[in-house]
């Protein structure tokens, strides 16, 4: 549902829980859309206990295809 509304709205400070997944263990994450060009590009911040974690897609075209670029960073807690 939340996915849906993102799509349809994809307003900036929208708050939702998403899940990481890491080996076996699911991690719940409080996570904040930052900025939204569909389809070009999606920034998103999550809170965990250790830091706010920052992911980012880019989409662009080269030589006649599309090149999918993907950051992330982690700023710990304790820095």
């Amino acid at each position: 549902m939340i996915l849906k509304k993102i799509r349809m709205h994809g307003i900036p400070g929208v708050k939702y829980k998403s899940v990481s997944k890491v080996g076996k263990k699911q991690l719940p994450v409080d996570t904040e859309l930052v900025s939204f060009h569909a389809p070009y590009s999606t920034t998103v911040k999550g809170y965990t206990k250790e830091g706010e974690n920052y992911s980012r897609y880019i989409l662009s075209e080269e030589d006649g295809g599309t090149l999918v670029t993907l950051e992330a960073a982690i700023i710990p807690k304790n820095y």
